[in-house]
């Protein structure tokens, strides 16, 4: 697996975003950020859950994005019109090395 087709990849086809930082600070990158389907929903909280229980998280979105753009729970995401607030991140490590980062979002003032 190359970590510069997974880049590629992401530049070519994932949307414009901003990253505001607790302390301030903004950065620009792209990723892909959409509406969390139901296979992911079992990821929040660790345990896979009916789709009753899911009615509450209808406001969460799958980040998929570049590995040089770092990100930390309680930062904003911003993509167009839409502010998002990271809730859960991880990376994706292969051979050692950072391919990239994968969070749930949460949509800000829904």
């Amino acid at each position: 697996m190359n970590s510069n087709t997974i880049s590629n990849s992401i530049d070519k086809y994932g949307n414009v975003i901003q990253i505001e930082y607790a302390d301030g600070n903004t950065v620009s990158s792209r990723a892909f950020v959409e509406p969390l389907r139901y296979r992911h929903k079992m990821y929040i909280g660790g345990k896979e859950r009916d789709l009753d229980s899911l009615k509450h998280i209808k406001k969460k979105y799958l980040y998929i994005g570049q590995p040089n753009a770092e990100l930390h729970k309680g930062d904003t995401v911003i993509q167009r019109d839409f502010e998002f607030s990271v809730e859960t991140v991880e990376k994706y490590i292969y051979k050692d090395k950072v391919m990239y980062i994968w969070a749930i979002l949460s949509l800000k003032n829904y």
